[in-house]
Order: C-alpha cells, then sequence, then structure tokens
C-alpha cells in the first residue's frame, strides 16, 4: 500500500469519526434543549442555533466522504459544497460573538440582564447570524460576472478543500476581495469576541477581591454565576479557535504567498481535518461543564422522559 493511499483511508476514517461524532453530540445538544424545559434559557438559544450550524457541518463531512472514496473531483458539487462550508464557517463564527456579546451584557448589566436581552432579540441576533454570511458569500457572488465570481470559487476550494490532492492546483485570488471577506467575517468578530472576554476575565479578577473584603451582595453573587457560565462558552470559543486558526494561517499563506509548495495541497488537508474537530467538541464541553446538559443527555440515551429529569 502507498504512502498516498494510506494518506487518503485515514483521511476518510477521520472524516467518518468525525461526522458520526458531530451528528450525535449536536443532536444530543438540540434535543436536550427542545425537551428539558429549564434548558429553553435565552442563552441558550444561541447554544441550539450554534448546534444546527455544527450539524449542517456533517453534510461538508459526507460529501468528503464520497469522495475521497471515489477518487472524483466533480466540479460542480466540490463548488457547492465549498460554498456551504465557508459560508457555515462564518455562521459559526458570528454565533461565538454573540456569545460573547451575551455573556458581556450578563457580567456588565448582571440585574439587568432580563430586560436587554430579551427572546425577541435574541431571535433577531440569529437571524442576523445567519443571514448576513449567507448574502455575502454565497447571493452577492452569484449576481457577480463570471470572472469575478470565479475568484470566489478558487477562494472557497482552498479554504476549505473540496479538493483531491492529486490535481489541484492553488490560484491566487483577489487580494482585495480575500481581505475584505477575512476583516468582515473573521477578523472582526474575533475582535469583538477577544474584547468581551478580555473584561469578563478583568470583572471576575475584580469580584475575587471584592468578595475576600466585603458581604456577599446580590449583584456580586448574580454575577459569580454568570461568570462560571461564561467560562463555559470561554472554552468552547477557545476551543474553535485552537481548531481553526492553523487552516486560516494555511489559507492566508497559500494566498499571498508567491511560490507554490508541491506538498501544500496534503497540509491544508490536514489542517481541515483539524478545523473540523471543532463541530464535534461542544457537546463534549456542555456534557463537562453543565449539569443540567448532563442530566438530560442521560435521559435521552435512557430514553426516559424529560419531567423524570429533574426528579
Amino acid at each position: 500500500m502507498t504512502r498516498d493511499s494510506l494518506f487518503n483511508i485515514s483521511t476518510i476514517a477521520l472524516h467518518v469519526v468525525l461526522f458520526l461524532a458531530t451528528w450525535f453530540g449536536n443532536s444530543l445538544v438540540c434535543a436536550a434543549i427542545w425537551r428539558v424545559r429549564a434548558l429553553r434559557t435565552i442563552s441558550n438559544m444561541v447554544i441550539f442555533s450554534l448546534a444546527l450550524s455544527d450539524l449542517l457541518m456533517t453534510v461538508v463531512f459526507m460529501y468528503r466522504i464520497i469522495h475521497l472514496s471515489s477518487g472524483e473531483e466533480l466540479h460542480a458539487a466540490c463548488h457547492t459544497f465549498s460554498e456551504i462550508a465557508f459560508s457555515d464557517i462564518c455562521v459559526i463564527i458570528l454565533h461565538l460573538t454573540v456569545i460573547s456579546v451575551d455573556r458581556f451584557v450578563a457580567i456588565k448589566f448582571p440585574l439587568r440582564y432580563k430586560t436587554l436581552v430579551t427572546r425577541k432579540r435574541m431571535k433577531m441576533a440569529l437571524a442576523f447570524v445567519w443571514l448576513f454570511p449567507l448574502i455575502g458569500t454565497v447571493i452577492v457572488p452569484h449576481l457577480l460576472p463570471q470572472e469575478a465570481y470565479e475568484d470566489y470559487i478558487d477562494y472557497y476550494d482552498s479554504f476549505h478543500l473540496c479538493i483531491s490532492f492529486h490535481q489541484h492546483q492553488f490560484q491566487n485570488t483577489s487580494k482585495i476581495f480575500a481581505a475584505i471577506i477575512i476583516v468582515l467575517y473573521i477578523v472582526l468578530p474575533f475582535i469583538v469576541t477577544l474584547s468581551g472576554y478580555i473584561y469578563i476575565v478583568k470583572v471576575s479578577r475584580d469580584q475575587q477581591l471584592k468578595l475576600e473584603n466585603q458581604a456577599h451582595l446580590e449583584r456580586e453573587a448574580t454575577r459569580k454565576v454568570e461568570i462560571k457560565v461564561a467560562v463555559t462558552y470561554g472554552i468552547i470559543i477557545g476551543a474553535f479557535m485552537i481548531c481553526f486558526l492553523p487552516l486560516l494561517t494555511g489559507t492566508l499563506y497559500q494566498q499571498f504567498k508567491d511560490e507554490e509548495k508541491k506538498n501544500m495541497t496534503r497540509v491544508m488537508q490536514i489542517l481541515s481535518i483539524i478545523a473540523s474537530i471543532s463541530a464535534c467538541v461542544n457537546p463534549a464541553v456542555y456534557t463537562w461543564r453543565n449539569r443540567e446538559f448532563r442530566k438530560a443527555f442521560k435521559s435521552i440515551i435512557t430514553r426516559k422522559n424529560a419531567a423524570e429529569i429533574h426528579n
């Protein structure tokens, strides 16, 4: 068995594992929030929507499995799934930004949180999170002239690797387009997310000092609970960044570096697999950090009624 064949088989096996883990874990999250009243909070509306976006990535995993197993590259299907994958990544990143803003408001205004973050406002935010990437990365490119549209296709294909490492050749796309997409859908959301969590860390440190020197006030008690939740979401955001940043770095390298590397395609495939791991991490974090989710998952797996979970 050649090295290329062994690499191909290993890649298929990894994608099968990713598909099953992502589908099972995120389906559990959606079912838990849907069935258990205690989990139907405004904050968990974001988690439910994030789980749906992770489930959408399983469509891409399935195509990769079929593509790698057949050894054939269907260009039309390749472009379609590249667009789905790239748009879904943007949706996931914006979900993490909404989580960060939600936790910022909860920490900054703990006693006013319920009046500031309402279900209606959260639904509007989630609608934006889904529609903004769809418009910017799918609808608008299809309205452009053919030559400009091909720039989008080249960029998407190189970014999420709906490719065959035997015959794909990287091509530089429009530098301006690449810069706009990266800034609008990745850099700015990342700055907002990071800024929110820097503030949360600062408040957490200040709170520890206050609780050491004064009575346990309602405001500080509320903040303590919100900080614990923020830590859980911070782990989710951190895990995504750790998985995703290597792929972003590789993409920037191949887009802006003049010389081509023979092994760049294989490297990018490996980085893409690492990025894909983020789709199945969240359910594991909820199980580890949240008692209500643990009980709900156990109830669903053992087929108990939702009403029995809190008994």
